[in-house]
């Protein structure tokens, strides 16, 4: 479950970048490049749950 939501993060992530580059110029409210914050968020909150979850395993 951790690596899809570090997965499904990524490509949020990727989306909304690849999204603000080709349209950044154009004016809108609640752009689609807001997904690409939630995505980061999802990222890192996966990749922070896999890291210490391998550190307590490891105790």
């Amino acid at each position: 479950m951790k690596l899809a939501a570090t997965g499904i993060g990524l490509a949020a992530t990727v989306f909304g970048a690849v999204w603000l580059t080709t349209h950044g110029s154009s004016a809108e409210i609640f752009s689609p490049a807001l997904i690409g914050y939630v995505g980061g968020g999802l990222m890192l909150s996966g990749l922070i749950n896999i890291t210490t979850h391998r550190a307590a395993s490891r105790r």
